[in-house]
């Protein structure tokens, strides 16, 4: 059987770039969390939820990797902000859920 070498060379050239894309939005995500948690002051109220550039940061996040991402808000916050932690667990649950259907459903159209 004939293998193109050329095209065989791409895909793991594209499987190596995707890895190390998300190696880099794992880093980001662990950054921008170890931020935030320590610019909150530890007060029972400093707790009052994502504000508005938060839910964007975890959204876009969450969108590109939702698992791993919802993983190190949700573990990184729940000790220290448990109400931050609950919304960027809900949000990435939900990313994931419309990413799930979108695909399957773009399988079902064209696949």
């Amino acid at each position: 059987m004939y293998v193109d070498t050329n095209l065989s060379l791409f895909w793991e050239s594209v499987d190596a770039l995707v890895e190390l894309f998300l190696i880099v939005v794992t880093i980001l995500t662990a950054a921008y969390m170890i931020r935030i948690r320590h610019n909150t002051t530890q007060t029972p109220t400093s707790d009052t939820g994502l504000k508005k550039a938060e839910w964007w940061a975890v959204f876009i996040l969450c969108a590109i990797d939702p698992l791993i991402a919802g993983g190190v808000f949700y573990y990184g916050w729940k000790k220290h902000l448990p109400k931050k932690a609950h919304q960027a667990n809900q949000l990435s649950l939900w990313v994931f859920f419309i990413e799930f259907v979108l695909f399957f459903g773009f399988v079902t159209l064209w696949g």
